[in-house]
């Protein structure tokens, strides 16, 4: 496996989700972390640049040995490539997003969480009859803290909990904005026309750029995929052609946060440590259908990977925009709305022979490839 480091150079700018057109906008916001889709299109343009590409022959499809490569202008990713991330890392330190069913609040020098599970007793929503999540233990009287980031350890330390609360010290928590690992920094643009050399009447536009800490950096990993060469070099990344340095170091084993052992469980959480593009852009996984009794209690019953499970309840945060640009074809790509990262479901299982080594290994959603979907398994 291999793992990709992109540090800043310079700002960095990641449009929000709308057309390059929408000029209406009064100011462009930066997405923060950019798409894995962003980071290996850098990554590709950067190993296309080492193999001296013709990238008019490329686009045209008539370089099939740069296509064996870096795949095909169409595709998203190199053959065989699956990645994961994209990933927070500070002094050499990885961070994940936190789950939200651990929602914190900031004591001192400490974050305290609280955790929530679905209730014993169902009660009427929107949805049906469902066992809503509750926390057992009223929630501190503080205002909640949203957008942590945790390290490995502190994520697998709410993921294996039996407690209603956890108290984790701030070293082994990332509040990306507060803890000034990125600031924003605004910016006034205007449209060129670059045939004629002048500016286009009436194209004033802003943005808001990041800058992000000197050690500070984003991470990609990636399997499947042997590069023709070590890739170490700078490149332009995301919007308005800002330089980024790319390394790529080879690690041995995935270090992601995961529920360790080969233990049967019969139920089990699955929180989001990257966003899952979901069918008809729901909140419910795929194949997943209303079952049960009003009378008691209801429930979504499908299968994952083959495994016949029951979600009972799920803790989902607000829909992510993603789009985007497509370089190939010239023209905006299709918005699409992906559950968010943090995001927690609880399933029980139907089967009794369910190990936690079938279970770290499943993935929601669409695009896998893409770093999409990729879940920590948890108990509750």
């Amino acid at each position: 496996m291999y793992t990709y480091e992109f540090k800043s150079v310079d700002t960095w700018f990641f449009k929000q989700a709308l057309a390059p057109d929408a000029l209406s906008v009064q100011e462009y916001s930066s997405d923060f972390p950019p798409s894995a889709r962003t980071m290996i299109g850098a990554l590709r343009s950067a190993i296309g640049e080492s193999q001296a590409v013709n990238w008019a022959a490329y686009r045209r499809g008539d370089d099939p040995a740069m296509e064996t490569i870096i795949g095909r202008a169409t595709e998203a990713v190199p053959p065989g490539a699956f990645f994961s991330g994209p990933w927070i890392s500070v002094n050499q330190q990885r961070y994940f997003p936190a789950p939200l069913h651990w929602p914190a609040v900031r004591t001192d020098n400490n974050y305290v969480f609280t955790r929530l599970s679905p209730r014993e007793s169902a009660i009427h929503c929107d949805l049906g009859r469902i066992r809503l999540p509750q926390s057992k233990q009223r929630l501190p009287l503080k205002a909640l803290v949203n957008g942590l980031w945790l390290s490995g350890t502190a994520m697998e330390t709410l993921l294996c909990s039996k407690n209603e609360n956890e108290t984790i010290t701030e070293d082994q928590v990332l509040h990306p904005h507060s803890d000034h690992v990125v600031t924003e920094e605004p910016r006034l643009g205007i449209a060129r026309n670059n045939a004629a050399r002048r500016v286009i009447d009436g194209m004033l536009y802003q943005t808001r750029h990041l800058r992000m800490r000197a050690d500070a950096a984003l991470e990609l990993d990636c399997t499947g995929w042997q590069p023709p060469a070590s890739v170490q070099t700078q490149m332009t990344f995301g919007g308005e052609a800002r330089l980024a340095s790319i390394t790529q170091r080879e690690c041995p084993a995935e270090h992601s946060p995961q529920w360790r052992g080969s233990q049967v469980v019969s139920r089990f959480s699955l929180s989001l440590i990257t966003p899952a593009h979901l069918a008809s852009s729901s909140w419910c996984p795929e194949g997943f259908s209303l079952a049960g009794s009003e009378a008691a209690a209801q429930f979504w019953q499908g299968e994952l990977e083959g495994i016949p499970l029951r979600l009972v309840s799920a803790v989902v945060g607000n829909p992510l925009r993603s789009g985007g640009w497509n370089m190939a074809q010239g023209m905006a790509r299709a918005v699409v709305s992906l559950v968010p990262a943090g995001s927690t479901y609880f399933f029980e299982t139907l089967e009794d022979c369910i190990t936690t080594e079938q279970l770290n290994r499943l993935r929601l959603g669409q695009h896998p490839e893409l770093g999409l979907g990729q879940c920590a398994l948890g108990t509750w």
